[in-house]
Order: C-alpha cells, then structure tokens, then sequence
C-alpha cells in the first residue's frame, strides 16, 4: 500500500491493539481517531513487523534493553512514542526515536540518573505520566509532530507502544 505507514497497513489488515471504547471521553462515534497515527500498538508488535532487517532488530534490543535497565532502577515505563526513520520503510534506520512517558516510584536523584545514560542509536525522551497536564500534552505532541518529519516534507506515522496494560487483552 503505497503512502500508508507500516503501522497504518498493520491497522488496516487489523493487526494493531483495538483501543477500548473506554478510553474515549465523549459519548460521539470517532470513526478516525482509531485510524489515524500514532497507531496503538503491543511492544512485541515491534519486534514482529519492524524488525525484519539486522539494523533494525539491533535497535530494538537495545531499546528493549534499554526499557529493562529502567525499570530495575525504579522507573517504571508506561508506553512510548515511536518515529522518525524506525517507522519508516527502509532497512537501516537512522535511529529509534522514542519519548518514554513513564511513572517513577524512586527519588528524583535516581529517576535523574536511571534516565539521564545515553545508547548508541536511540534517540530517547523521558516525560513523567504524572506531570502537569499541559506539560504531557504539549510534549506529546510536540514529539508526535517532530516524528511525522513533516518539516522534511515527510507525513509518515508514528506509533504508540505499550509496555504494559493488563486492562487490554494481550498486552505485554
């Protein structure tokens, strides 16, 4: 499917998580929110549609790696947002572009440090889930709309991975 996102044809063939009515506020039907980027996704997706080359499998060990190291230190990752190239088609990534929303049960000096180590190849960001609202919401999108690389002349998507939800049925 030419000019649709990897993530956007997962959706289309219905292999992206279905995000439960729930999660909506208002009573209205959204018939484009659930298609539309960033595609909500489990983290294993990752690994069996994006990691069909050596580049990109590296990456997303580290990455997962990197999520595991965290999470030992206290930090507990909720979700991420993922683009930039890694959503893209080609076999070698530049990197994985990642914000990390995440809650942090440690001491400020040990989220700091637990947060603060740089990997070869992933572009991380760190937003607390707990922050102000405006804060989650303007970084969010501000990284959402960063990864479309629209200033590039790009629209590709982005994808929202889940870590862990035990409210979706085969969540990670």
């Amino acid at each position: 499917m030419t000019g649709v996102s990897i993530a956007g044809q997962a959706m289309l063939r219905g292999e992206a998580l279905a995000v439960p009515a729930r999660m909506l506020l208002a009573p209205e039907p959204a018939p484009n929110m659930f298609a539309s980027s960033p595609h909500v996704v489990r983290f294993a997706w990752l690994f069996e549609h994006l990691a069909w080359s050596p580049e990109r499998r590296a990456l997303l060990e580290r990455f997962a790696a990197r999520i595991e190291a965290i999470r030992v230190q206290g930090v507990m990752p909720l979700c991420a947002l993922i683009g930039g190239s890694f959503v893209g088609t080609g076999e070698a990534p530049n990197d994985l572009d990642a914000l990390v929303i995440y809650r942090a049960d440690a001491a400020p000096e040990a989220i700091a440090a637990a947060l603060s180590m740089k990997i070869e190849g992933l572009d991380l960001r760190y937003v607390p889930e707990d922050a102000d609202p405006i804060l989650l919401i303007k970084t969010t999108c501000f990284f959402h709309t960063l990864y479309q690389g629209i200033d590039k002349g790009g629209g590709r998507g982005s994808i929202l991975a889940l870590f862990h939800d035990p409210t979706l049925a085969g969540a990670d």
